[in-house]
């Protein structure tokens, strides 16, 4: 078993920091098509932000950042390591970054062809726009490795989650889609172990259901969206709460979420 160790800034920077080197990069462009597909896959309210690791600074951030954190745009380009600790919960600020350098050792550990697999959930909680803490799904859809195989710029999409009442504790998740078994690994930090969970199989049609379900519509404005009947969508609800064991609408989405299962 692996664990996951709590980090303080300093040695966070030192982890990750890359070498300097004169290339200049567009990192914006480099990512502008993910970040344009991001509203696709989101299941709350997200913002962005796009660090350089050869600087440990912040050199791009959404124009909506002001609205789910408590500073400007301008405020956050050019931070370091130690703004984006402030912006995270005393309590778990340092597993959250422990949790993001072991998301970029698994990354760099990888075949070159297989690191587009994997899929990083990292769960803290962080600062409002009213300075007031929520949970918060901080993911890395889209990484650019330099020519020595490391991390030298990444998307970082915050997503609030205080419309879900589902997370009690950080935590991160790892999906590994080049496992044939389709494993999951969950890092929990009460026992800071990675353990494999077999998770049930969704069919599309069953993750389109649970996005709309993740944006707050009900049945008949899921039949709407999807051209479905009433009944059929019901259906599918029912096969979704038996597959994964829940008895509610609710429990389900809180399951869901927790193995992200979009």
């Amino acid at each position: 078993m692996e664990k996951i160790q709590p980090i303080m800034p300093q040695e966070f920077t030192n982890k990750l920091q890359t070498k300097k080197n004169l290339t200049l990069i567009d990192y914006l462009a480099f990512f502008r098509p993910c970040l344009e597909q991001a509203i696709n896959f989101a299941i709350g309210p997200f913002c962005w932000y796009i660090p350089d690791t050869r600087t440990m600074k912040i050199i791009a951030v959404s124009d909506n950042i002001r609205q789910l954190t408590p500073y400007t745009q301008q405020e956050w380009l050019g931070q370091d390591v130690s703004f984006l600790a402030a912006n995270i919960h005393p309590d778990d600020c340092n597993y959250v970054l422990g949790a993001t350098a072991l998301a970029a050792d698994l990354n760099e550990n990888l075949p070159v062809e297989k690191r587009g697999n994997l899929r990083i959930n990292i769960y803290g909680r962080m600062l409002d726009a009213n300075r007031n803490y929520r949970w918060t799904l901080i993911q890395y859809p889209d990484r650019y490795f330099n020519s020595d195989g490391k991390i030298e710029s990444t998307v970082s999409m915050l997503t609030d989650l205080s419309h879900f009442d589902l997370i009690k504790k950080p935590m991160m998740t790892v999906i590994d889609n080049n496992n044939k078994e389709c494993q999951y690994f969950k890092v929990n930090v009460d026992t800071k172990k990675i353990s494999p969970f077999a998770l049930p199989n969704i069919t599309k049609r069953e993750q389109e259901i649970l996005k709309l379900m993740a944006r707050g519509l009900n049945t008949p404005k899921i039949a709407t969206a999807l051209f479905l009947s009433y009944h059929t969508v019901e259906k599918h609800k029912r096969n979704l709460r038996e597959k994964t064991s829940t008895q509610t609408s609710a429990e389900l989405m809180s399951f869901v979420c927790s193995n992200n299962l979009f």
